[in-house]
């Protein structure tokens, strides 16, 4: 559909700042919820299972009030702090205490008609708070994004104030982590359509339950495209650079999937510099190439493979703009934060309007025709 070309970047020097005002024509609310799946039990807190959610929405133009904190619970931070939380610099991360969102608190959403929903879930060992910047970019434009905060999957704290991390979890099969952040989804679509509940008196009104898709990082985007396998609630997948997909083997791919993926741009002195061998790096990219490949084709519905140029791993992150050195440490070059986020956000937020329409699905590469930063292969 469209082939990549080398464009203009700049080498990301990212200082100490704020997060990117969303650009879509609507006013976004967030609140966060705890909630307990009375049908699992936490053997290590000795307790219901917790889960954790934070909603992106539109709200109305006229809403006023306090904009969410960054880090709504301040011991994340202390956390990221004490642990040395991926050798972020210390300055960066005492940042969070006082930044800003660009989201209003608690605020009422828009009743204006019926949204899609779209979960979102973390990479492995990170946290919701790092994703902001896209579940903004996507509220702002009409989209209702639930980011869960997985138990022992990546690190959130409990209400109690005690941080759980992915190297708590009791049991270390992929399997069965990959399990129960599935049921975390599967409970919160539940509760969402119970009107009652304290998530589904926000949202039920206004969600649309035909248009309800799973996205995620890293290895939440693994988590995402097997939820439509799982929950035939789920219409659609996104997986934002994810992984060799072991928690769908055997498994045949249900539902339109998008997958998105870093094209990291560097020379072979860069690699040799750190100790890789240029031609056995090529060889490897290919073969994980193939790897997504063979998850496609098992799809029953047409789907999507992207790269985008001059990202790397963490370039579908809040990285972008508040902590540049969890970008991959091989590239030279990087696509403007700016540019990087609005090819994300569209391409997420096109493919949710198209996924369920066969003929929009069709036409989905189409949109992005002049977008040299992309490569598109479609699998039907």
């Amino acid at each position: 559909i469209s082939t990549w070309q080398n464009v203009h970047a700049q080498t990301i020097n990212t200082p100490v700042g704020k997060l990117p005002h969303p650009a879509g024509p609507f006013v976004v609310g967030t609140k966060v919820f705890y909630m307990k799946d009375p049908k699992r039990t936490d053997t290590l807190q000795h307790s219901k299972w917790d889960v954790i959610v934070q909603a992106w929405y539109p709200c109305s133009a006229r809403t006023k009030g306090i904009k969410m904190d960054y880090a709504p619970d301040k011991r994340l931070v202390d956390y990221f702090l004490k642990n040395h939380y991926y050798d972020i610099d210390s300055t960066i991360l005492k940042s969070f205490y006082t930044l800003k969102t660009n989201s209003y608190k608690n605020a009422a959403i828009l009743n204006q008609g019926k949204f899609p929903v779209l979960f979102f879930s973390p990479g492995f060992g990170t946290t919701r708070i790092f994703y902001t910047s896209i579940c903004e970019a996507l509220a702002s434009n009409g989209i209702i994004v639930l980011e869960i905060d997985h138990l022992y999957e990546g690190a959130t704290i409990l209400p109690n104030g005690k941080a759980i991390d992915n190297s708590m979890y009791p049991d270390t099969t992929n399997a069965s982590l990959s399990m129960q952040c599935v049921r975390d989804i599967q409970f919160v679509i539940d509760e969402v359509e119970r009107p009652l509940s304290a998530i589904g008196k926000l949202f039920y009104k206004n969600a649309d339950f035909n248009n309800i898709g799973a996205s995620g990082h890293s290895y939440g985007g693994n988590l995402a495209i097997e939820m439509p396998i799982k929950d035939k609630r789920v219409k659609y997948s996104i997986n934002l650079d994810g992984g060799d997909f072991s928690n769908i083997a055997g498994m045949k791919l249900t539902a339109p999937t998008l997958i998105v993926r870093e094209r990291p741009n560097y020379t072979d002195d860069e690699l040799r510099k750190k100790g890789r061998d240029p031609v056995k790096w090529k060889a490897d990219s290919t073969k994980s190439l193939l790897v997504y490949f063979d998850a496609l084709n098992t799809s029953e519905k047409t789907s999507y493979l992207v790269k985008v140029n001059q990202t790397g791993h963490f370039s579908f992150s809040d990285a972008l703009y508040l902590m540049p050195s969890m970008l991959t440490h091989f590239l030279g070059t990087y696509l403007t934060p700016g540019r990087n986020l609005q090819l994300v956000s569209n391409l997420m937020l096109t493919f949710i309007q198209s996924a369920t329409s066969k003929e929009k699905l069709n036409n989905f590469g189409h949109h992005f025709a002049q977008d040299k930063e992309l490569t598109f292969y479609k699998v039907h």
